[in-house]
């Protein structure tokens, strides 16, 4: 299968790499609109790119990776009625393609990428979607040689899929880089807290987290609570808030529980 990247972001990188070392499986093309990244990813890939997206080559499949805001655009652009042509958003609906192909399709991983990491992609959940029985066939065989986790989900569950991940990723993520400014503005090195959130996760992955959870949120202590929101009113702007809104959902989980 013959295969054109349009995108050469951090998903192109790594989900490229992987599907052309697939027996059976050939990119053939990297488009984008950075010569530097579409250059770096066709030479890793040992194959033709363009800037240009009216370029672009005769293939079996089209992955659009672009950002979610211009997956509709490039789609528009290319017009390949008789093409299958995929995109990899968690949020984005199928529909999207529908005008412009009659075959189409979506390709997420459930995953954040770096562009220069390395990716065991056997435990990354897929998510695939299609216009067809056929096309989704395809996407199954794919996925499948990729990960042992391939589900066929709608867009409405992958939508929700995707929110849930950004509450699982992104707003952690963000959630360490305070607790890491806290500690660096103290001078107090930020990687003494790297032990907490690696046995954090260890144990979400055997527990559920309702389950995990401890602090002084869910035990109501009320007056560590406002001891924390006074010394962070004393340094920082937003955190305060953020605290206190935190810990209220945490009390309210769990007055429930």
């Amino acid at each position: 299968m013959k295969i054109v990247f349009i995108g050469a972001g951090n998903l192109a990188f790594g989900l490229s790499k992987k599907i052309n070392n697939l027996e059976g499986f050939e990119i053939i093309q990297v488009i984008s609109r950075s010569e530097n990244s579409a250059k770096e990813l066709s030479d890793i890939l040992n194959c033709r790119y363009s800037i240009n997206i009216d370029d672009v080559l005769d293939a079996d499949l089209y992955f659009i990776a672009v950002n979610d805001d211009a997956i509709k655009k490039v789609a528009g652009h290319i017009m390949l009625k008789n093409k299958f042509v995929v995109h990899t958003s968690g949020s984005v609906d199928i529909s999207v393609l529908s005008e412009n192909t009659k075959k189409f399709g979506v390709f997420y991983l459930l995953q954040s990428f770096k562009k220069y990491s390395d990716i065991d992609f056997d435990e990354i959940p897929v998510i695939v979607e299609a216009s067809d029985d056929e096309c989704l066939k395809k996407l199954k065989t794919l996925a499948g040689k990729i990960s042992k986790s391939v589900y066929n989900y709608n867009s409405n569950q992958r939508f929700t899929i995707h929110l849930s991940a950004v509450f699982a990723n992104n707003f952690t993520n963000h959630l360490i880089y305070i607790a890491q400014k806290i500690l660096t503005d103290n001078h107090i090195s930020p990687e003494i807290i790297i032990p907490l959130v690696v046995k954090t996760a260890e144990k979400i992955s055997s527990d559920k987290a309702e389950e995990c959870q401890t602090g002084p949120a869910k035990r109501n202590d009320l007056e560590t609570i406002n001891r924390h929101i006074e010394y962070l009113k004393s340094k920082y702007d937003l955190y305060p808030e953020l605290y206190k809104f935190i810990s209220n959902s945490i009390i309210d989980t769990y007055k429930k529980v």
